[in-house]
């Protein structure tokens, strides 16, 4: 009876030790950015920590102010137009964002505006 339960607890704590690496392989997991640019569209798209939304999300809140909206706690897969007149593509799930922004359809400023928070949002995922 004794090594049955020996088994068994052994059995119980490689589970729990297998369990635990992989919530930690997933807490770390791969970031990919990617960028691309021609004359008509920019381009960004990341593959990061899903854990890190919410604070992507706070970031464009803070960059995109008085665009009456907030993008906090948001999926999506939309054209968006925002208040201040800015149209691009947003693409968004947890752990996942990609835009598209049409320089045809926006300003030279609110290109740069967008270009900057693009950035900043590369340098944020990229952080520890």
């Amino acid at each position: 009876m004794k090594p049955k339960i020996l088994i068994a607890l052994c059995i119980l704590f490689g589970v729990a030790l297998i369990g635990n690496r992989m919530k930690a392989q997933t807490k770390t997991g791969n970031i990919s950015i990617s960028v691309s640019e021609d004359e008509k569209t920019y381009e960004f798209s990341a593959k990061f920590d899903a854990e890190k939304m919410p604070k992507v999300l706070g970031y464009m809140d803070d960059h995109l102010k008085g665009a009456g909206i907030s993008f906090k706690n948001t999926q999506a897969d939309a054209d968006l137009t925002l208040d201040n007149k800015m149209i691009f593509h947003m693409k968004s799930s947890p752990g996942k964002l990609a835009f598209k922004f049409d320089k045809r359809k926006n300003s030279a400023e609110f290109y740069r505006q967008f270009k900057a928070m693009c950035e900043g949002l590369r340098d944020l995922i990229q952080q520890k």
